[in-house]
């Protein structure tokens, strides 16, 4: 008998709050009706590399939290072939729009013909 009504409570609450209270406020959450998936079922066709170095995931780690222990070097410029999974990372000082770009010139460079 307890284990039947502690089952009915858990189906028409959520940690103590009623289903329906959670409910209206999803329901007059813009971001949260954003985020809902849509109903199509598409089917996506995943990028593939067909060869080395042709498609890059870059990124601009921020590590500026540990900058005193790291020599004021607060930023990690990292990126990663699709295909091989290699790896090239810099260390970069800021977000100074001149770094980022040599360092990406630099990675280009390393890794790719010119």
């Amino acid at each position: 008998m307890i284990r039947i009504v502690l089952t009915s409570y858990a189906n028409s609450s959520i940690f103590s709050i009623p289903r329906c209270v959670i409910g209206e406020a999803f329901n007059e959450c813009n971001a949260c009706l954003q985020a809902q998936p849509s109903k199509a079922k598409e089917m996506f066709k995943h990028i593939l590399a067909k060869t080395l170095f042709e498609r890059l995931v870059i990124d601009l780690v921020d590590t500026r939290i540990f900058a005193g222990q790291n020599d004021g070097l607060g930023l990690i410029f990292t990126g990663i072939d699709v295909k091989s999974k290699y790896i090239i990372s810099y260390v970069l000082k800021g977000k100074n729009v001149n770094d980022v770009f040599l360092d990406l010139k630099m990675a280009f460079y390393k890794l790719c013909d010119p």
